[in-house]
């Protein structure tokens, strides 16, 4: 099943899905990285060159405290690491961002306290006016802590810069518990973070007055990327089942008709040669079918055609033995009279021996005509085409014949064309053909009668006529007399028209029985001009 064409057709459906959606995947992962590197150097570059410009006059003369100031301040507006070096490198400040300035104390007491003369009810403290408590030391300047009842209450809020914005934390507890919840104030940063760091002169890049550098550890990559990978890989498994029902549909309509080629070609197999594939499927499986459909209709007319040949195979050769078998018992019967009875009867020997010879001279027309006909119908014939002239091809194949119409007392006539005519073919053949016409026209009439033989002149074709004044072809016989061995109401072989016929197709013409009736039948032979 796996390594049918349908699934093959499938799994490619998919393995081309697959393919380019993470092609597209490492391309668009590629671009995104990039442009939020790019992005983000962008900014750090922008922010070091200010904070550059304020640095200059902080740097000659160098203060150190205003210095130190505008590093933080930056920091915590930037959330950035900022460091700050003199000309020759060495560390003059630094400030972090996410340090314990971002976190901040508000304090709430359950009653009002006067601190200095005013009342306070609640306030808020950064941690670094917290963190000498923190660390066990009270503030020298500040009393405000000391007079705080023990369930004061204490909300922690601590800001913490993430890849989306800043988040607010806010954690709620006792004046007791303040030294432990401030314990966990600092977030720690996350290991995964990228880390960005620009460097810009201060002052006249040629001779600065120290450096600026800010370093970013940047979530947004971290975040942004995962997120897309992940957006790309439920891309891809979309992608996939839908290039597999798309593949199912699409391969169906493809390999729909290929099975009812083979359904047809399996019953063909079969025997059944009226089988034929279904036309559908697209322009090359359409014509596939119809390729397939012709062969099997040629198979079909050619299997049709060698069961009519085997069945006329069959007539010929029972006709063939019925009509030699007549002459051979005739000839059986004259010898074993000649040997018998006859035997001293010269008059009976004569006659016997006259009859004998008549008999012979049937089977010699019987196996010649035959022969001929044979060759003829199996195409073996060679013509032999020349120009003949169409006058002396009618009297040549009218000359055998006029002592016989003489005896019988029947005007044999011949009405050639005016024009000289030529008509190109094997005159032989042509002879034969005619002489058949002539022969059957003569045992047709009766004494007193007339057999006309002409030529008539159509624009693509020479017509040899030969018509009598006999007794004409009966209407049942007329369908069935150029059929060989076919022996109508007036007797005959049943061979000689059959060879007229198939003379006259080997010349690419054509023969019929243009006319009859009880005073006569036409038959025509028609030969092409440029044949």
């Amino acid at each position: 099943m796996i390594r049918s064409v349908r699934w093959r057709l499938i799994g490619s459906y998919v393995l081309l899905t697959v393919l380019s959606v993470a092609l597209v995947g490492i391309v668009a992962l590629t671009l995104v990285g990039r442009y939020v590197e790019q992005g983000e150097r962008a900014a750090l570059q922008a922010t070091a060159e200010a904070i550059a410009v304020q640095a200059e006059p902080l740097l000659n003369p160098l203060r150190l405290r205003e210095l130190r100031e505008l590093a933080q301040t930056a920091a915590f507006l930037g959330n950035e690491e900022v460091r700050i070096f003199d000309a020759r490198r060495n560390l003059l400040v630094m400030a972090t961002p996410n340090s314990i300035t971002d976190t901040y104390v508000w304090l709430s007491a359950p009653v009002a306290l006067t601190v200095n003369g005013e009342t306070v009810g609640a306030f808020l403290l950064s941690l670094p006016a917290l963190q000498p408590f923190v660390e066990g030391v009270l503030p020298a300047d500040d009393t405000r802590l000391l007079q705080m009842p023990p369930e004061t209450v204490v909300t922690i809020v601590r800001r913490i810069e993430e890849a989306w914005g800043t988040r607010l934390v806010f954690e709620v507890g006792t004046l007791g518990e303040l030294g432990r919840s401030l314990a966990n104030a600092v977030p720690s940063s996350p290991t995964t973070a990228t880390a960005r760091t620009v460097l810009v002169p201060v002052g006249s890049p040629e001779q600065p007055l120290g450096y600026v550098e800010l370093r970013r550890t940047s979530d947004l990559g971290t975040e942004a990327l995962p997120t897309t990978r992940r957006a790309l890989l439920l891309a891809g498994v979309a992608a996939a089942v839908l290039a597999a029902l798309v593949g199912l549909v699409v391969v169906r309509g493809l390999t729909a008709p290929l099975a009812g080629l083979a359904a047809a070609a399996g019953r063909m197999g079969q025997g059944d040669l009226t089988a034929r594939a279904p036309v559908a499927g697209g322009t090359e499986l359409e014509q596939l079918a119809r390729q397939f459909n012709h062969m099997a209709a040629q198979l079909e007319s050619s299997f049709a055609h060698l069961a009519r040949e085997r069945d006329t195979l069959r007539r010929f050769i029972a006709d063939a033995s019925h009509e030699l078998r007549t002459p051979i018992t005739a000839l059986k019967n004259f010898i074993e009279l000649l040997q018998g009875p006859a035997a001293d009867d010269a008059a009976a020997r004569e006659e016997f021996l006259r009859e004998s010879q008549a008999q012979i001279a049937r089977l010699e027309w019987i196996t010649t005509n035959l022969l001929d006909l044979s060759r003829a119908e199996a195409g073996l014939v060679e013509l032999d085409r020349r120009p003949v002239p169409v006058a002396d091809l009618l009297e040549s194949a009218v000359a055998p014949f006029r002592p016989r119409a003489l005896e019988k007392e029947i005007v044999l006539e011949v009405k050639a064309p005016t024009a000289a005519l030529v008509l190109v073919g094997d005159r032989t053949r042509l002879e034969l053909a005619l002489g058949n016409l002539i022969d059957n026209a003569l045992r047709a009439t009766s004494a007193g009668g007339r057999v006309t033989v002409r030529a008539e002149v159509e624009a693509t074709e020479v017509r040899l006529v030969v018509e009598d004044t006999g007794h004409g072809v009966a209407p049942e016989d007329q369908p069935h007399i150029f059929e060989r061995f076919y022996r109508g109401a007036n007797g005959g072989t049943g061979l000689g028209l059959a060879i007229v016929r198939s003379i006259a197709q080997a010349h690419g013409g054509r023969v019929w029985l243009d006319a009859t009736g009880p005073t006569g039948s036409r038959f025509v032979i028609a030969i092409p001009r440029d044949a």
